[in-house]
């Protein structure tokens, strides 16, 4: 699932940039490598990063899921936690905060890659 939408969101960023983008930088004498560097990769990236974003936290929110393979992540450990006094509202509250955090410090970092390639 996730190969196939970042092949997707890669895709379409791709296609967002005008195909005179290219042709005018090989005009002007960049080769094809140096003219997708250069001028076409900065410019999908910029189109592709929100989708980035999104991606990267639909990953973070999966991992609560690997507890059933019997991998320890915050959600299998609070699990145990709980069930040791029966307080499974507040560790899935502390569960619920860290994924907030996280997501949170994802969606500013993404905000700031945005912001830089916005004046490029």
């Amino acid at each position: 699932m996730t190969t196939g939408s970042l092949s997707e969101i890669i895709r379409s960023a791709l296609l967002t940039v005008d195909k005179g983008q290219l042709e005018a930088a090989q005009a002007i004498g960049l080769t094809t490598r140096q003219a997708y560097l250069r001028i076409v990769f900065p410019q999908a990236l910029k189109a592709a990063l929100p989708n980035l974003c999104n991606l990267v936290i639909n990953i973070v929110k999966g991992t609560s899921l690997v507890f059933v393979m019997t991998i320890k992540d915050i959600t299998a450990i609070a699990r145990v936690e709980a069930a040791y006094g029966y307080q499974y509202f507040e560790s899935y509250f502390v569960i619920f905060i860290l994924y907030l955090i996280i997501c949170g410090i994802i969606q500013v970092l993404f905000n700031l890659g945005e912001r830089k390639l916005q004046f490029t």
